[in-house]
């Protein structure tokens, strides 16, 4: 258990041998730099945190949430190491946002809440809810699999290249939308109401 005044600066949990929580004074963490999770024994938060800099999985490396959220203001990079969150991971930087992943990522709920918006560089996996408060999602090549995705004019999912969003909307009458633009300055969502539940 931590508990340093103001936060940490840049933060690496590599201990192999060892697994703990994270946490401080008041239920919160500040990473004012960046944190990199690289031990294999894994950590697990104890309070909500806040990540000013870059959040960086080791290969290996592996971090619990359980009920507690991240806030991460830089970018997103998971190098081979796995996340398991119960909890919603905001992203909420003031400059341009990126996410890569070449390992396991078990988001619950993902919030964009960026006005520079989102690039992915690898497909993205939301097990429940994507809310797409401000900022658009560049998606290149790559998927997005969502169970439910909310958005509007302000933010959206930019299918500027072969990568598709991936849900499955409820059945009629319930309409479901899906919050997609060509272009960053184009928002065209696509709103269906099937009589089956099926998975577009």
């Amino acid at each position: 258990t931590f508990a340093p005044v103001g936060g940490f600066g840049n933060l690496t949990w590599n201990s192999t041998g060892q697994t703990g929580d994270f946490s401080l004074i008041g239920n919160l963490l500040d990473v004012n730099g960046n944190l990199t999770i690289s031990n294999t024994a894994g950590v697990t938060l104890g309070g909500a945190i806040t990540v000013n800099g870059n959040l960086t999985f080791a290969s290996g490396g592996a971090l619990t949430t359980g009920a507690n959220a991240i806030g991460l203001k830089g970018n997103w990079i998971n190098n081979g190491g796995t996340l398991t969150a119960s909890n919603t991971v905001t992203l909420d930087g003031t400059s341009g946002q990126s996410y890569t992943n070449t390992g396991t990522n078990n988001f619950n709920n993902l919030t964009l809440n960026n006005a520079a918006g989102l690039t992915l560089n690898n497909h993205l996996v939301v097990n429940s809810g994507l809310t797409l408060t401000l900022g658009k999602v560049t998606m290149g090549s790559n998927n997005v699999t969502a169970g439910t995705a909310t958005g509007s004019s302000s933010g959206y999912l930019v299918t500027n290249g072969a990568g598709k969003l991936n849900m499955t909307p409820a059945v009629s009458p319930t309409i479901t939308s899906f919050p997609i633009g060509a272009t960053t300055a184009s928002y065209d969502p696509v709103t269906v109401s099937p009589a089956n539940s099926v998975p577009f």
